[in-house]
Parts: structure tokens; sequence; C-alpha cells
């Protein structure tokens, strides 16, 4: 099971998680996740603004701001990101290895 956070904020509830669809839109916002180790507290505010793209994408930028700059205990919110992150990452991996779409093919 994929881990998700769930928060409350002004009278909503918000559950964030990844999905190979909203990894590959942080992709294409130019996030890297092999970038986390060296730069992992200037890329946290975009990995938690990219958790929310699978249940609220039409959530705007400056509510999800508001939300990070109220979180306490940015640490451990980074460690609950990286570990979502690569669970779905690995979920999708499965996904495909399991794949049996009747089209075969070979490395030669």
């Amino acid at each position: 099971m994929i881990p998700k956070i769930r928060l409350k904020f002004k009278a909503n509830e918000y559950n964030l998680e990844f999905s190979s669809r909203s990894i590959v839109e942080m992709e294409r916002r130019g996030f890297k996740a092999y970038e986390i180790p060296e730069k992992a507290f200037s890329l946290l505010p975009d990995m938690f603004a990219g958790a929310f793209v699978a249940n609220h994408p039409d959530i705007p930028q400056s509510v999800i701001d508001e939300i990070y700059t109220l979180i306490d205990d940015k640490a451990e919110l980074l460690g609950a990101l990286c570990e979502m992150y690569t669970a779905a990452i690995e979920a999708y991996i499965a996904e495909l290895k399991k794949a049996r779409n009747g089209l075969e093919w070979e490395k030669i």
C-alpha cells in the first residue's frame, strides 16, 4: 500500500499522495528525485506541492505555499514524502513487470 498524508486546512481535507501521473507532472516541472540528497530542503516545497497533484490538481499554488509555511517538523515531512515517492515508483515498476498485453519483445 502506498502511504499517504492527510491534512486539514481551513475546513478542507487534503489527501496527499504520489501516482505515476503526478510524478510525470513533477518531472515535467523540473523535479529530479536524484537531487534530493544534495538539495533536500530546497526541493522539499516542490515535492510537497507535487503530492497535491494526484488528488487536488486545481489547488492554487498560493494555498499550497500557505499550508507548507504552517507545517511543523519539515524534516519529518521530508522523510514522509520521500517514503511516499519511493513507494509510488516501486508500485509503478511492479505494475510494468506484470502487465501482459500480448506484445512480446526481446533484447538482441
